[in-house]
């Protein structure tokens, strides 16, 4: 006979996310939510550091993507850095738009060398249009 698939529905979320914040993701709020991949070579510390594979356009992952409609919702402007905010934590990051982006998604490859100062892969952040003075 066949067998059928076991899914579990119950939620597992990062350690890092409180139940707070699970909750306002439910309650449809406007949040901006960080999503993105393991890039090409992050998947480890070797490749990490490996600079041929640095040096190669593949491990160009230093950057926020958002869909284009987010320039007018997020009020960004001709911003074309942006002040990523999670938790505590903030970053100054380069800024690109593509329609492949989900609106309320902010694309941001997990494993890089700007992500790692953030909180949880997968989680709300913040945005704010970055300063040409801001280095951090």
């Amino acid at each position: 006979g066949q067998v059928a698939p076991v899914f579990d529905e119950s939620v597992v979320a990062s350690p890092e996310l409180d139940d707070e914040t699970l909750a306002s993701a439910d309650d449809g709020e406007d949040a901006l939510w960080r999503v993105g991949v393991v890039p090409m070579f992050g998947g480890d510390s070797l490749q990490r550091r490996s600079k041929p594979l640095q040096d190669t356009h593949h491990a160009e992952n230093a950057y926020v993507v958002l869909h284009p409609s987010a320039r007018e919702a997020l009020d960004l402007g001709r911003a074309d850095r942006v002040r990523v905010i999670q938790g505590s934590e903030r970053v100054i990051a380069p800024l690109r738009y593509d329609d492949g982006v989900p609106p309320g998604a902010a694309w941001l490859p997990a494993t890089s060398c700007l992500s790692s100062r953030l909180g949880a892969a997968w989680a709300p952040l913040e945005l704010e249009a970055a300063d040409a003075e801001d280095d951090r």
